[in-house]
């Protein structure tokens, strides 16, 4: 009932804008605390590397590894309605610049990797789907609601945040020369 509560509380708290009360509730109320700092994502930072875990794999992944792509990070998750009606968007331009050094990493923040992945299979995600349940990640880029994208340079600085639908692929064209 405790965990159901807590679960409860943070997304009530991330919906209404507030998931810095959020984290601070689950962790002081968690097993195990989890600190994060919160990183400075405006445009021409470098963006914040983390260390997630593949869909279907034991191997993990960072923003490291990324590194020489333009990359997009996509914090969503398999219980938002407004994320999974982004997703044939975010495949659109996926399908479109996929071969021009162009990478997609989705972040969930859900807490049911069953539901994560039965979602990520209904929307047919075919880029690199990573999960974090502890919201570590979703804090530190300062996420307070989802969906949420930043957009990273082949340096790993960050270009852009919140693009979405037309003005994400309009982006994308001038980068890409399209």
């Amino acid at each position: 009932m405790k965990k159901i509560y807590i679960f409860l509380l943070s997304f009530i708290l991330i919906a209404c804008g507030n998931s810095e009360q959020a984290t601070k509730e689950t962790n002081a109320n968690s097993e195990k605390e989890v600190v994060v700092e919160k990183s400075d994502i405006s445009v021409g930072n470098y963006a914040p590397d983390f260390r997630l875990q593949k869909l279907n794999s034991s191997e993990k992944i960072s923003l490291v590894d990324l590194k020489g792509k333009y990359v997009l990070i996509d914090f969503w998750a398999s219980w938002c309605g407004p994320c999974r009606m982004e997703n044939p968007n975010v495949k659109r331009v996926y399908e479109k610049f996929s071969k021009d050094e162009f990478e997609i990493i989705s972040v969930s923040i859900d807490t049911n990797e069953i539901k994560w992945k039965k979602a990520v299979e209904q929307d047919g995600l075919p880029w690199l789907n990573v999960i974090d349940t502890e919201m570590t990640t979703a804090d530190r880029y300062g996420v307070s609601a989802i969906p949420f994208t930043v957009l990273i340079d082949k340096e790993g600085k960050i270009l852009a945040t919140n693009l979405r639908g037309e003005i994400l692929e309009v982006t994308l064209d001038g980068i890409f020369g399209v």
